[in-house]
């Protein structure tokens, strides 16, 4: 493990004591041990110790990363960092240390593919310091580390950003910051070496070291350090992470086992931030056949469940299967309805891409509405960053649905057609969707198309575009074990029409 240390690399190394429950960390010859009596936060992310002797306080956090059902973290390497601020009363200037680094259980080096490839789920915690100054800034964030066993390198890209210490400073104060490294494995060991560079604050360039290994049984965890300089500033950012499944061609959404968390794309005309729709919205229960669905686009709730008690097949389309829930309050109901996509319609079959509808009418104790919103949401087996083709271009075609809405409510259903063009070895991307307005009355009116250009992030296995004709976007994923099929949430903004949202999706040509 390295970590920053009063302007150098520091080898850190983290011991428990199973017998008086303490750790001690030692850092360049340097022990600190800390007790239960130090325990200042103990949760199932975090523990951190803290203790002052004079001027002098001592903070230690071991991240063990969010679990729950709708968050994933490394089973067998997290996150520590000591920060020590010392400070001089007469003066009020603080001089600090950090010590950023990875602990775990190290992969048996035999177990370390010496095949194939792998991706890598990414979380940081970090530091930037200075020589010149007495402040210090915290950093955090994530990424992805691409791994080639069979040719012993990796590459780790990622985002990060930065915050003030101890506590109180505001997230993102500072323009966020970017890291990306090379190294290569050492042969037939469970460790990896190389470079970086990173950027971070308005102008500030650091390079440095990359310095870590591989954690669990078969690498299935990775974790590691990263130090570098820019000038009299300093860099340090610790990073683990946990395997990312893959998918595989037989991973169709007919064939699923057991309970799968979807990759997600969202979009609603209910509040949220429309930065990010991409998250993990769906978790599925092969055996029991239900689906719980949360993530920022549902309205009015969280972790509804749906399943055969809650079919309404009288309500069913051609193209999707319906749920419906009721949910209690104190002051009337929630009335939910989803509808899954069954996969066809129009002239095209989906087999790794769906898409379900959720919508939520809250009513008072006499039945009048008091709220109301609707989600779209693509889920799937996404591909693996590992499995995203990185050579060549394709052309995809498929469907969109959605709704025209004044943000409250939907005025007008959507569907129609979408079309995507990836060029993968460029990373350029290109969209159109061409939908058509439903009436109630049963006429129909085409909306003419949207264009969109963006980019494809092969670390992500995601894309994000805009609409060349104003305020407009469309996020989304690639599905299947060679990125056959997309989904991906738009959200227009069309000064004559209003607000158009729904979902795209389709499958290469």
């Amino acid at each position: 493990m390295k970590s920053a240390s009063g302007g150098k690399a520091a080898s850190a190394t983290l011991a428990y004591d199973a017998v008086s429950d303490s750790v001690t960390l030692t850092a360049d010859a340097e022990a600190t041990t800390f007790t239960p009596a130090d325990v200042a936060i103990e949760a199932s992310n975090l523990t951190r110790y803290e203790k002052t002797a004079g001027d002098t306080t001592t903070r230690l956090d071991l991240n063990w990363g969010y679990r729950s059902e709708w968050t994933t973290a490394p089973e067998y390497v997290a996150l520590g960092q000591m920060l020590v601020r010392q400070r001089d009363v007469p003066t009020g200037i603080d001089t600090f240390r950090s010590i950023d680094f990875a602990f775990g259980l190290p992969s048996e080096a035999s177990t370390v593919p010496r095949t194939g490839g792998a991706s890598y789920a990414l979380s940081f915690m970090g530091t930037r310091t200075s020589l010149a100054t007495d402040s210090l800034l915290q950093m955090g964030g994530s990424g992805t580390a691409l791994v080639d066993f069979a040719g012993g390198s990796l590459e780790i890209v990622g985002k990060t950003y930065s915050f003030n210490w101890p506590s109180g400073g505001i997230m993102g104060v500072e323009s966020p910051g970017d890291v990306k490294a090379k190294g290569t494995i050492a042969a037939g060991e469970n460790r990896f070496a190389g470079t970086f560079t990173a950027t971070a604050g308005t102008a500030d360039t650091y390079a440095g070291d990359l310095d870590g290994g591989f954690y669990g049984p078969g690498a299935k965890d990775i974790g590691g350090t990263l130090y570098g300089a820019s000038g009299p500033l300093f860099f340090s950012l610790a990073f683990a992470g946990y395997g990312i499944a893959k998918t595989y061609a037989d991973d169709t959404l007919a064939n699923l086992e057991g309970t799968t968390r979807f990759r997600t794309a969202e979009a609603s005309f209910t509040p949220q931030p429309l930065g990010n729709p991409l998250g993990e919205a769906i978790i599925y229960n092969a055996v029991t056949q239900t689906y719980v669905v949360g993530g920022q686009g549902i309205p009015l709730g969280f972790g509804i469940t749906y399943g055969p008690a809650n079919r309404t097949p009288d309500k069913d389309t051609p193209d999707m299967r319906t749920y419906g829930a009721a949910q209690a309050t104190v002051d009337g109901k929630i009335q939910y309805t989803m509808g899954v996509f069954d996969g066809k319609a129009q002239g095209i079959e989906l087999t790794y891409a769906s898409f379900m509808q959720v919508s939520a009418v809250r009513t008072d104790l006499d039945g009048k509405v008091i709220d109301q919103g609707s989600g779209y949401i693509g889920f799937g087996n996404a591909t693996a960053p590992d499995q995203m083709p990185r050579t060549g271009s394709a052309s995809f075609a498929g469907l969109l649905f959605g709704d025209i809405t004044d943000g409250k409510k939907s005025l007008a259903s959507l569907n129609g057609r979408s079309e995507l063009t990836a060029n993968f070895a460029t990373g350029a991307l290109a969209a159109s969707l061409s939908p058509v307005r439903l009436d109630a009355g049963g006429g129909s009116t085409a909306l003419g198309k949207y264009e969109f250009n963006g980019a494809i992030d092969t670390y992500a296995a995601s894309f994000a575009a805009a609409w060349s004709g104003g305020a407009g976007s469309l996020a989304g994923r690639f599905y299947g074990d060679k990125a056959q099929e997309y989904a991906a949430a738009f959200n227009v903004q069309d000064p004559v029409l209003g607000q158009l949202v729904g979902v795209a999706l389709g499958a290469r040509k």
